[in-house]
């Protein structure tokens, strides 16, 4: 194999081609931010000198998919409103939430959102964390990735504020008891 030394190679486990033609190699070249050979003990020639070898011990290497994408209207809202992005965990959040439905007690929705999934006990403030800052109003904060997010329990279970409808659900979850209940659920479906 005669070509430049390789930056990044993987070697010593298998991998999964995805290539009906060569479903089996070993070892992965990349160069310049990109594959440059898939095979065997034949792409370990390109080790040179600064080529970092990253040992795969047995282990399989995958061909990965990177999703870097952005909700620039939810995060422009998002800051706007009760912008949780700064918060690091469940005290900095439920501070955050509290001062922000004080300074706007005429609100009658507390929203907006950030909070970080790793700042609460199974990911997510429960509606009784919730009602510990605001108990007079719902809120609506959707997690810090935008894919996550729901209201505590008052627009489903009982009449809202003045003006505010009641919006039901399809979601079991719903029959939870409220002390207990995530505040906001990935899988919660509205109807």
């Amino acid at each position: 194999m005669t070509a430049a030394p390789a930056d990044l190679l993987f070697t010593g486990g298998s991998v999964a081609t995805l290539n009906p033609a060569r479903s089996r190699a070993t070892t992965v070249a990349v160069t310049g931010g990109r594959i440059s050979a898939v095979g065997h003990d034949e792409v370990r020639e390109l080790i040179g000198p600064h080529t970092e070898v990253v040992d795969l011990t047995g282990r399989m290497l995958l061909p990965g998919f990177q999703d870097a994408h952005i909700h620039p209207v939810l995060a422009g809202l998002e800051y706007a409103r009760c912008n949780l992005t700064g918060t690091s965990d469940a005290a900095s959040t439920l501070a955050a939430v509290r001062t922000y439905a004080e300074e706007h007690p005429e609100l009658p929705w507390i929203v907006g959102g950030g909070w970080s999934m790793e700042a609460f006990d199974g990911g997510t403030p429960t509606a009784r964390l919730l009602d510990t800052v605001v108990p007079d109003r719902p809120v609506f904060l959707p997690n810090r990735d935008h894919h996550g997010g729901g209201p505590t329990p008052e627009p489903w279970t009982s009449p809202a504020s003045p003006g505010t409808p009641r919006i039901p659900s399809a979601d079991a979850s719903n029959a939870m008891p409220t002390a207990s209940r995530p505040a906001c659920s990935r899988s919660r479906r509205w109807s």
